[in-house]
């Protein structure tokens, strides 16, 4: 039995897990039981940067814990390809770190009611809510690797004039959270957005959604894409391959 997971994004600053794969997929690896397809263009870091070379990294990390093996050629996500490969539509998890996570939390809120349903989404230090600061966002506003600064000047980028910053497709926390699916997700205790993650792991359980919830101790935002000098975030990858593992395989 296969499974797809869609890795949705970049991070706001260094990197994340992987690009965008809704419509176009030029590499693909299949992982164990699970298809991962890995896009080249792009809504990326910050919403707007892009470090392939990163991303690859990571997602090869992840994919060390899945017993990964490649696949002999480019795959797109069209539904023949999955039947060709004999993958089970209805097992699929979309993931994200940082931008890549509002896009994947903002595409389960829009797929809620779609068929294939999303089995599984993974959030990494999400950014759930630009519609208000949130108390880590002022406390952390300078000095802890992403600042109040950059943030604004990606959403600026990002949004075309006259958007409410409360629109659940920007701000994915003022969204409805009912019928949507299990969830991981994980901050970290010196992030900016911290209290945004928390809030939206919060906001999924009390909407009786399946929540595993991680608050990184000492950790700062982007330490999973940090591994070289950072143990912890070496390790929080294989944790989240198998996170997605065990969920999957229920």
């Amino acid at each position: 039995m296969h499974v797809i997971l869609l890795v949705l994004g970049l991070t706001m600053a260094v990197a994340g897990l992987a690009l965008v794969a809704f419509g176009i997929a030029t590499n693909a690896a299949a992982l164990g039981n699970t298809l991962i397809i890995v896009g080249t263009t792009a809504i990326v870091g910050g919403l707007i940067l892009i470090a392939l070379a990163s991303a690859i990294r990571q997602l090869r990390r992840i994919a060390q814990t899945l017993d990964a093996r490649p696949l002999p050629r480019a795959l797109g996500p069209e539904p023949a390809a999955a039947a060709a490969l004999h993958i089970d539509p209805n097992r699929l998890c979309v993931a994200g770190d940082s931008a890549g996570a509002t896009l994947a939390a903002v595409a389960c809120q829009m797929l809620r009611d779609e068929t294939p349903a999303i089995a599984l989404q993974c959030l990494i230090c999400p950014v759930l809510d630009f519609g208000e600061a949130s108390a880590s966002r002022r406390k952390f506003a300078k000095g802890y690797l992403i600042d109040n600064t950059m943030l604004q000047a990606d959403l600026k980028d990002y949004c075309p004039p006259g958007v409410s910053l409360e629109d659940p497709r920007i701000s994915p926390l003022r969204g409805d959270c009912r019928k949507l699916p299990p969830a991981i997700i994980h901050t970290a205790e010196f992030d900016p957005l911290r209290d945004e993650g928390d809030a939206y792991a919060a906001k999924l359980v009390a909407a009786g959604i399946t929540v595993d919830h991680i608050r990184h101790a000492g950790m700062v935002h982007n330490f999973h894409a940090l591994g070289a000098v950072l143990p912890q975030g070496r390790a929080v990858l294989g944790q989240i391959g198998n996170a997605i593992r065990r969920r999957l395989n229920r």
